[in-house]
């Protein structure tokens, strides 16, 4: 296995972090957190009608909060930030609001 070493000035380690766990795509989980949700937007409550295949998948925990906890090694906050407790389905001008805070 190769160790590489970063220049911490150039790209902190959680800069590193951030990327890496913004790698993934969450898209495929969409399907099963609508039917898990009943098709309702925990955001708005359902006031923006019904999630559909449009529905973005929206983290609970930001990913930036995992990558800023250095305490958790990076193969656990990539794990614990993916997994479906994490993950649920919202409407894009939901998630485009809550990301506006």
């Amino acid at each position: 296995m190769q160790i590489y070493e970063f220049d911490d000035a150039i790209l902190s380690p959680q800069r590193f972090r951030y990327h890496v766990l913004r790698t993934l795509s969450v898209g495929k989980h969409r399907r099963a957190l609508i039917e898990k949700q009943k098709g309702i937007c925990p955001l708005c409550e359902g006031k923006q009608g019904a999630l559909d295949s449009r529905a973005h998948v929206d983290h609970i925990q930001s990913v930036k909060a995992f990558a800023d906890n250095l305490t958790l090694s990076l193969t656990e906050a990539y794990i614990q930030c993916h997994a479906l407790e994490n993950l649920r389905a919202v409407h894009l001008k939901c998630n485009n609001v809550r990301n506006r805070r």
